[in-house]
């Protein structure tokens, strides 16, 4: 037992060759490594190159464990550090595609990171606003932190205003103003977007009441661009503010 754990220490944590260590095992009279033990050894030789910080070899042997146990005991977690690699490997597309195979598991314990490791790629890396939207607004009722809710909620609000996404705009919009973590420029932003939906949607009376709480709590630029449109708005109508 000794002398065969030796030879596996070779085969898979300096060789790289687990595959060859399970040929060599099946040629050692009443010696066998069971189905639990392969994908244990097939497993850890993928995280060694994780910790090890080689994250493309990492994301290619985190794969081959999951081909070979699409169903092993480690194989959410195995996607979810192919995700990770990717993602440490600055390789952003197979790594929105990893996560996104981590959420469609379901329920576990890294789906709630995976959501939000997604939502910040299609965001940032990718600029996939519906991707974005979806993941950011799957992530807030499951918020790690305090935090996160809040840059999630206000990452899906952006996301839906810069898709033209209404419903999401005023839903989104309303968290934010609400949310005890924002502030009265966050919030002058959030009214804001909501009166830019509201005059595309013909509702001139919404966009108003908005544009009014963007003036009340914001004295920049933003504010000159509500007196601006509500001037316009008073205009159309053949009114004066």
């Amino acid at each position: 037992k000794e002398a065969m754990a030796a030879i596996q220490e070779i085969y898979v944590n300096e060789l790289d060759k687990p595959e060859v260590f399970f040929d060599f095992a099946g040629t050692i009279p009443g010696y066998t490594v069971s189905g639990s033990e392969r994908d244990s050894i097939l497993y850890a030789s993928a995280e060694n190159h994780y910790a090890q910080g080689s994250y493309d070899k990492a994301a290619e042997s985190f794969q081959h464990y999951i081909d070979k146990n699409p169903k092993g005991i480690y194989a959410t977690k195995a996607k979810f550090l192919k995700a990770e690699s990717l993602s440490l490997a600055t390789r952003w597309e197979g790594a929105l595609t990893a996560y996104e195979d981590v959420i469609k598991d379901g329920a576990g314990p890294y789906l709630a990171s995976s959501l939000y490791k997604a939502a910040l790629i299609a965001y940032n890396q990718r600029e996939d606003m519906p991707r974005a939207f979806k993941y950011y607004s799957e992530y807030i009722p499951l918020a790690e932190t305090p935090e996160q809710q809040y840059e999630s909620t206000l990452g899906a609000l952006r996301s839906a205003f810069k898709m033209k996404n209404a419903a999401g705009v005023i839903e989104m919009a309303e968290k934010v103003i609400d949310h005890p973590r924002t502030t009265d420029d966050i919030r002058a932003i959030a009214h804001y977007y909501t009166a830019t939906i509201a005059l595309e949607k013909k509702d001139p009376d919404r966009a108003i009441k908005a544009y009014n709480e963007v003036i009340r709590l914001n004295s920049a630029e933003l504010a000159a661009e509500a007196r601006y449109q509500i001037s316009s708005i008073y205009e159309s109508r053949g009114q004066t503010d």
